[in-house]
């Protein structure tokens, strides 16, 4: 269900697929993007609700920060897969503020029901993978029952970075308004509280 282990997944000899069909993606690097089949390991999915779950045995939950999720979701959809919005997008406020109002309720809905999951579910934050690849691939992998050679773990850790992704740009001030930071925090703390309650731990959110 992760896009961002597509390229690790490769790195590794392991290809991941997705419920959607992006031939750009697969023609850039992603040769398994469109299966949804036992030929894979994981299986990328951005929905959610109850018909969705129950099509899996297992879930890996990949949860980032919302600020970072929503600046990412807004660059793929004004620049593409590796460009970026310009300033100019993000001051002419209706389609800024109007993606945002509907992407971070969308963000806490769908982590919040994913967590809902009933099997057997691994949770993974996108800051801990960023910090620690190898140990939270290592624990994935064993999530997922699943082995590779060290001379396949040492591939993945130096090439962890993969060909296919954007340029990292520092947040600026007028991108988040003082409205929208208080109601994406307020989704943040939500979605903290839920998983306190199930007991995950080394939250970062």
């Amino acid at each position: 269900m992760l896009q961002q282990f597509d390229v690790t997944s490769i790195n590794i000899g392991i290809a991941t697929g997705s419920v959607y069909d992006d031939v750009g993606l697969r023609r850039s690097g992603f040769p398994a993007e469109g299966f949804v089949n036992s030929s894979v390991l994981l299986i990328k999915t951005h929905e959610w609700g109850e018909n969705e779950r129950q099509k899996f045995e297992k879930a890996v939950l990949l949860i980032r920060n919302p600020f970072d999720a929503l600046l990412a979701e807004f660059n793929r959809r004004v620049g593409g897969h590796r460009g970026h919005a310009t300033e100019e997008h993000f001051r002419d406020g209706t389609v800024w503020e109007r993606y945002v109002t509907q992407m971070s309720r969308a963000w806490v809905a769908m982590n919040y029901d994913w967590l809902r999951f009933d099997r057997s579910l691994h949770v993974i934050f996108y800051e801990n993978l960023k910090r620690n690849v190898t140990r939270e691939v290592i624990e994935l992998l064993r999530f997922l029952n699943s082995e590779v050679s060290s001379e396949d773990m040492s591939c993945m850790e130096s090439n962890s970075d993969g060909k296919f992704r954007r340029k990292r740009k520092a947040r600026s001030d007028f991108q988040f308004s003082s409205e929208m930071n208080d109601y994406i925090n307020n989704y943040r703390e939500i979605l903290k509280h839920e998983l306190r309650k199930k007991a995950y731990d080394r939250i970062e959110v």
